[in-house]
């Protein structure tokens, strides 16, 4: 009669509990896992994208909304002479735009900035020697949300050869 006054929960009790613990638990198990292999999914895209842009027989360059280099792939870098770590923060103006380029290269931030796309805008950039490159571009802006603008993406296509063909 003593241990009845106490009221201890019953056997009955302690399995519900452990039942309920151990369906709580799976479902934390559950969802750490779920998480895990969604973040695993996202790295693996991310590398795939990157060994993408790294291996792109174009010149593929990333820019702020200032136009500011913030990425810059091999193929720029064998087309324009300047190691990405050479590029990084600086401004395309500043690194491949020739002087006689410069209104062109405000007019297509200005687009781009604007929201507007550019295809195929064939046109002439410096390589870091001083020499021209004939090229093709096209760019695009980059939205983090519907209207807001935070970068660009730049893809520049040596056309000498086909620019030479045409004399």
């Amino acid at each position: 009669h003593f241990i009845a006054t106490l009221n201890l929960p019953t056997p009955a009790h302690w399995f519900h509990y452990g039942v309920f613990a151990s369906v709580l638990m799976m479902v934390f198990t559950g969802l750490i896992q779920m998480l895990w292999l969604r973040r695993h999914h996202i790295n693996q895209q991310r590398s795939l994208l990157t060994a993408i842009v790294s291996n792109a027989n174009e010149a593929i360059i990333g820019l702020n909304h200032q136009g500011q280099v913030l990425s810059w792939n091999q193929a720029a870098t064998e087309l324009f002479g300047y190691s990405t770590e050479q590029a990084l923060g600086r401004t395309l103006a500043a690194l491949i735009v020739p002087m006689e380029q410069q209104n062109q290269e405000a007019w297509l931030l200005n687009q781009l900035m604007a929201g507007y796309s550019i295809h195929g805008l064939d046109t002439v950039r410096r390589h870091q020697q001083g020499h021209s490159i004939a090229v093709s571009i096209n760019a695009s802006p980059i939205d983090a949300s519907r209207d807001d603008v935070t970068g660009f993406a730049v893809t520049i296509h040596d056309i000498s050869q086909l620019k030479a063909a045409e004399l």
